[in-house]
């Protein structure tokens, strides 16, 4: 009776580890899943522009502009003085959601851009990126980090823009 007393608290208690080790291993799976779906789309939309804006509005959203430029980096405006084509991400820090729109949205609109549209991932804590020289070409650094729970991913790319 005690032997299978000792056997059965055994094996309980790898049942409960091995489950919580899934668990672990499972949530960090998912995290690196997600933040490489969203990076791969900042990336192949990075590569179709040239040059970026990178800008906070209140601390709680974070913005990447991307969008046509000149050889200088300023961007290409159509007639009527509109940026002739970019795409829009935003990170709204206190949902943790990123979101990404078809178009150069203007500082004017930023305030009211629909969250039922866009919508690319969510557990996005911060999203971090500068413009930099990368040798004689613009790049675009940019560091994305997700949180789940007590796990927490970070992953960074460095996109040198083609379109320059």
């Amino acid at each position: 009776m005690a032997m299978s007393a000792v056997i059965f608290s055994a094996v309980t208690y790898f049942m409960f580890s091995g489950s919580n080790n899934y668990q672990y291993n499972q949530t960090n799976v998912t995290l690196q899943a997600e933040a490489q779906i969203m990076m791969n789309q900042i990336t192949e939309r990075a590569y179709r522009f040239g040059n970026a804006e990178v800008f906070e509005v209140g601390g709680d959203d974070a913005y990447i502009r991307l969008f046509l430029a000149d050889a200088d980096g300023n961007p290409i405006v159509d007639s009527s003085g509109v940026v002739a084509g970019g795409n829009t991400f935003w990170l709204d820090k206190v949902e943790s959601k990123l979101y990404v729109y078809e178009d150069y949205i203007p500082d004017a609109d930023l305030a009211s851009l629909d969250k039922d549209v866009g919508f690319l991932g969510d557990n996005v804590t911060d999203l971090a990126a500068e413009v930099t020289a990368y040798g004689t070409y613009r790049a675009l650094e940019v560091v994305l980090t997700l949180e789940k729970g007590s796990r927490e991913y970070e992953t960074s790319n460095l996109i040198r823009f083609r379109n320059q």
